[in-house]
């Protein structure tokens, strides 16, 4: 039988779940009476909280916000899901544990959102809408990069 060792990194997905789940079709029922064409903007967050650094305990979210509006201006709907997950990483040293909840985490979890979202919308009564697959860790990079020029002074 093969020992693991202890000092080997671990990644382990504790508990994937829903903590905040919402839908808004603000123009409904007269949005569906009428032939409308929509346009899409997104928002994303990814939020870290140490539930047991001790132990390597850490919840992740993923939040993520679609806004559907119709060629005019007015809004379809609006869905948001926080995509949560209690993962467990030990055996990192503090720069790559860090990567790891700020990145591979939230991964994880991007295909939970995804279907999530999906289903709000269709339930909603509005065509089938899918997040296409994206790179976390590079829209957080990204995202940190503008933030970083913003704080520095430098021009962007």
């Amino acid at each position: 039988m093969a020992e693991t060792n202890p000092t080997e990194p671990t990644f382990e997905i504790n508990q994937i779940y829903v903590k905040d789940l919402s839908f808004e079709a603000p123009n409904s029922p007269r949005i569906f009476t009428r032939e409308y064409k929509l346009k899409y903007d997104h928002d994303f967050e990814v939020v870290q909280l140490p539930l047991d650094a001790t132990n390597g305990i850490f919840e992740s979210q993923l939040k993520w916000t679609v806004t559907a509006k119709t060629e005019d201006g007015d809004i379809a709907y609006v869905t948001e899901c926080h995509q949560a997950g209690i993962f467990t990483l030990k055996g990192y040293d503090e720069e790559t544990l860090n990567e790891m909840v700020k990145k591979a985490c939230p991964q994880v979890l991007f295909p939970y959102l995804r279907e999530t979202i999906g289903q709000m919308i269709a339930k909603g009564g509005f065509p089938a809408f899918y997040l296409p697959p994206v790179s976390i860790a590079l829209m957080y990079e990204n995202k940190n990069a503008v933030i970083g020029r913003a704080d520095s002074g430098t021009a962007g």
